[in-house]
């Protein structure tokens, strides 16, 4: 456990890799990726087409953290559908080239 922690209701740690969920079957990674550019640079994204689920890393975690914080505010919507993000179990995503199958 980290010490000095004020009780918060955030499950899981920060991570600059946030997971997004209940997306619509069509959305793009340009509509996932505009999610995140109000707070910061966006390096990467990974899409599960089959789960309707993203994971969408920033560059800092302050951004991501910023994030988060503003959309459990305001819930972020995609082609008029309610979405959910959560902080990552991953502290970065490792995308290695281009994968058949």
């Amino acid at each position: 456990g980290s010490s000095g922690s004020s009780g918060d209701k955030m499950d899981g740690a920060p991570s600059r890799v946030l997971h997004i969920r209940k997306l619509p079957g069509e959305v793009t990674e340009t509509e996932v990726i505009a999610l995140g550019l109000p707070f910061g640079k966006v390096t990467n994204i990974l899409m599960l087409k089959g789960k309707n689920q993203a994971f969408l890393e920033l560059a800092t975690e302050e951004a991501a953290i910023t994030m988060v914080n503003y959309y459990s505010a305001v819930t972020p919507h995609l082609r008029n559908q309610p979405i959910y993000i959560q902080y990552s179990n991953h502290k970065e995503l490792k995308t290695s080239g281009p994968s058949s199958g």
